[in-house]
């Protein structure tokens, strides 16, 4: 068969590479070892941070429907699902084989966008059944409805390992512990916080000495790191069924090596990525990259980078003309500076200086504000004092009725808090990394940012009643509660600190499945309860915690 552009990978980078080619009159041909399309997307049930243009707000999992359904709407793009790609030859053809059969593709541009693969971790007993990867175990739940265990030690904390813990609680797995090996939270803070609230520990500085059992997993010895070295006597046990290890993902390059294409390791991109120029083409002209193939990002810069790839090819073969390719491109690589314009994004700005694209930059866009960050909660993802302080409203603001309370104190891009106020209560952003701003006496405490904001961070509180507070939840765990529930409320460390009621419970499609529960609380605690749940305690944590 021969195409115009042939897409390997149909994650989200591949999705967006071949629809932007096939929109713009390319014949398409998309490989993909998997079915449905979508990559990681069709796990990751959580939300996308970002602005509407990374459709943010909306779930991983919603993404890969509506990308598959574009896809599949183009009678210039063919989908070859449940298809291994073999081999990238120098005639420049690729080798795949479907149900037993090969197929033998013949392009003019090719766009490889293949992923990552998880990375292992070496330790004693590190190959016994019941050790995933985290990647591993999201698909399990999330694809194919499987509990992987009862009681999970999660092993990294960057935004796989935080994001996978919370959603094993939502699968009604215990977890033990999140332990991280640098002495801080490598992923979002909002997503730590998450975990935090709802009893798990996160333990920074720590690591797996070695996992113990007979025939599977029964536990695992954990202890503190120093300068990457285990500490002498700090050695613990953790009895769990399942470890997880998220310690992070390398670049899948084989094609690229196959082709030829300039190969240069970049530990800040994840290992061994191929060159490319602003146009995402390789150092072998007609060969492209894209998403986590050509370094380890989020899935929104992903999408982007195979926009520009898919464009690029299209461009290339004379589909476009210059003009619009011109400003086409400058859309995207703005995009792009936005989404790694923030402190998150350092070791992305300095990978790609690394490949002589793009500044290393400092920490921030231009113009924008330090942010402060205790050493708390760089350690422990609980907000620490000084981070509940600038967070709280004015005095005597919360003793006049119900108003916003915003508990995100990390510059990460994501916007959709201040789309959702439409009282303007929340500044609108100047640059996609600001940090929410709200006017408290601007806030009428309407919630309509409760269920919007993707990292679980905002709460409305209410201690204008004599006798008691109201505090509002946003809540992603069934069964939800119903009113007149008693239920344990819990505060930002998972601690029980007050019995609560539930008064009112807000759901349906407008919610898209993160509901609102209204807990009336005692009075003065309004400030402090931000979790609850129902029976003897939370779902995970150790036992001397």
């Amino acid at each position: 068969m021969t195409s115009d552009v042939a897409v390997v990978g149909a994650g989200p980078a591949g999705l967006c590479a071949a629809i932007a080619a096939a929109e713009r009159g390319a014949r398409v041909a998309v490989f993909d070892r998997e079915r449905p399309p979508g990559g990681q997307l069709i796990k990751q049930t959580h939300r996308f941070f970002g602005s509407a243009r990374e459709q943010a707000g909306t779930r991983g999992i919603d993404i890969a429907r509506q990308l598959g359904a574009r896809l599949g709407a183009l009678p210039a793009a063919t989908l070859f699902s449940d298809t291994t790609v073999l081999g990238f030859y120098p005639d420049r053809v690729l080798l795949a084989e479907r149900d037993d059969e090969i197929i033998k593709c013949r392009a003019e541009r090719f766009i490889f966008a293949t992923g990552a693969a998880e990375r292992p971790l070496a330790f004693p007993g590190n190959d016994l059944p019941g050790i995933y990867g985290a990647g591993a175990v999201q698909t399990l739940m999330n694809v194919h409805g499987v509990r992987p265990g009862r009681r999970v030690l999660m092993v990294g904390s960057g935004n796989i390992g935080l994001i996978v813990s919370y959603q094993l609680l939502q699968a009604g797995v215990a977890v033990a512990a999140v332990v991280e090996a640098l002495p801080h939270i490598g992923g979002y803070l909002v997503h730590a916080a998450k975990i935090r609230r709802a009893g798990v520990p996160i333990l920074t500085a720590h690591t797996v000495l070695e996992a113990h059992g007979a025939d599977c997993l029964e536990a695992a010895t954990i202890g503190c790191v120093k300068d990457f070295g285990p500490v002498p006597g700090t050695g613990r046990r953790v009895e769990c069924d399942v470890m997880c290890l998220a310690v992070g993902l390398s670049p899948l390059g084989d094609l690229m090596w196959e082709a030829g294409c300039r190969m240069v390791f970049c530990p800040e991109l994840g290992g061994h990525v191929a060159w490319r120029d602003a146009d995402m083409q390789t150092s072998v002209p007609g060969v492209y990259v894209a998403g986590d193939a050509a370094g380890i990002e989020e899935a929104s810069s992903a999408m982007a980078e195979g926009r520009l790839a898919g464009l690029a090819s299209a461009a290339s073969l004379g589909l476009i003309s210059g003009d619009e390719y011109r400003r086409c491109r400058a859309e995207v690589l703005a995009e792009l500076d936005r989404l790694r314009g923030g402190p998150t994004a350092q070791k992305i700005r300095e990978g790609l200086a690394r490949l002589s694209f793009g500044p290393a930059g400092g920490g921030m866009s231009a113009g924008m504000d330090a942010e402060t960050i205790s050493a708390q909660l760089l350690e422990t993802g609980a907000p620490g004092p000084a981070d509940v302080a600038r967070a709280t409203p004015p005095p005597g603001r919360l003793a006049r009725g119900p108003v916003a309370v915003v508990e995100c104190f990390q510059r990460i891009p994501c916007d959709p808090c201040a789309v959702a106020c439409k009282r303007g209560a929340i500044a609108p952003f100047a640059d996609i990394n600001d940090l929410p701003r709200i006017d408290h006496d601007a806030c009428d405490g309407c919630g309509t940012c409760i269920s919007r904001c993707p990292g679980l961070a905002i709460f409305v509180v209410d201690e204008s009643r004599p006798d008691a507070a109201v505090v509002r939840l946003p809540c992603e765990f069934l069964p939800l509660p119903r009113p007149g529930d008693e239920v344990s409320a819990l505060d930002r460390e998972g601690r029980p600190v007050a019995t609560g009621r539930v008064v009112r419970v807000q759901s349906g499609r407008a919610l898209d499945r993160t509901a609102v529960v209204w807990l009336e609380v005692p009075r003065g605690t309004g400030m402090v309860v931000r979790h609850f749940v129902a029976g003897a305690g939370p779902a995970g944590g150790l036992a001397h915690e």
